[in-house]
């Protein structure tokens, strides 16, 4: 089969069902349809802003943003959009990817956007980048999302897709060991400021200790909570550990 065939057949079986299995893998909470919006970049505390739709997308009314399941993954995993329909296939779905000829592809980058706002990051500036993928002589030839024919003044019609790039990623591959020094600069900052909470708890003189001095409720949540995100900078650092540092070959 066909390379972008097969990706069209996939994409055209993502739909409502998929997306649910998409918001459920990545712990989004929808209550009769409604959530907090999951958009990156929008730190909504008002459920009710973003709604679940009948047509396999959601809505966000406050911040003007609609998306379907390839879309949420393309922005949470940082992906392009094949990798996006094959991640939704295989990791969030659990099916097999149907047999093409798949090339080499880049490996998806160690942290997700989700990682990278979490340790105050935020969500990279991206832009757009004209990339060559195949040709036809098919000028109606119908593609997936994110590819288009350009004539380019031959007989043929080059089919390009728009690949996004941003950045803090062109960082990690040109310059690993400063982009890897950021990472681990930021990760030690977020879970230095949970620690301190963490130790503010148990030291009335603080806001948080005479919070926790007058309600004990307070004080078991927020050290459990605490201690949740603590744990979550630990999983990021060792995510950024596993990032690979090529040896420069002496000059």
């Amino acid at each position: 089969m066909n390379k972008l065939d097969a990706i069209s057949d996939m994409k055209r079986q993502i739909g409502q069902q998929e997306l649910e299995q998409t918001l459920a893998y990545y712990g989004i909470r929808v209550t009769r349809k409604k959530m907090l919006c999951p958009f990156p970049g929008h730190n909504d505390r008002h459920l009710g802003n973003c709604v679940l739709g009948d047509r396999g997308y959601i809505r966000c009314f406050s911040c003007n943003r609609s998306a379907n399941a390839i879309d949420l993954v393309m922005q949470f995993e940082n992906l392009q959009y094949i990798q996006a329909v094959e991640f939704i296939w295989t990791t969030i779905l659990g099916r097999s990817l149907p047999a093409y000829d798949r090339p080499e592809r880049r490996r998806p980058p160690v942290l997700s956007v989700k990682d990278l706002e979490f340790i105050g990051i935020g969500c990279p500036s991206a832009r757009y980048v004209k990339s060559y993928v195949n040709c036809t002589d098919d000028k109606n030839e119908e593609l997936p999302d994110g590819y288009f024919a350009d004539h380019d003044g031959l007989e043929e019609f080059g089919i390009y897709k728009q690949e996004r790039s941003n950045a803090l990623y062109e960082l990690l591959e040109n310059d690993p060991v400063t982009a890897k020094g950021i990472l681990v600069g930021k990760c030690r900052e977020t879970a230095e400021r949970f620690q301190q909470v963490l130790a503010d708890l148990n030291n009335p003189w603080t806001e948080y200790g005479r919070s926790a001095t007058y309600d004990p409720a307070f004080k078991k949540d927020a050290r459990e909570y605490c201690l949740s995100q603590i744990k979550k900078c630990n999983s990021v650092m060792n995510k950024i550990k596993t990032i690979q540092v090529a040896k420069r070959a002496a000059s």
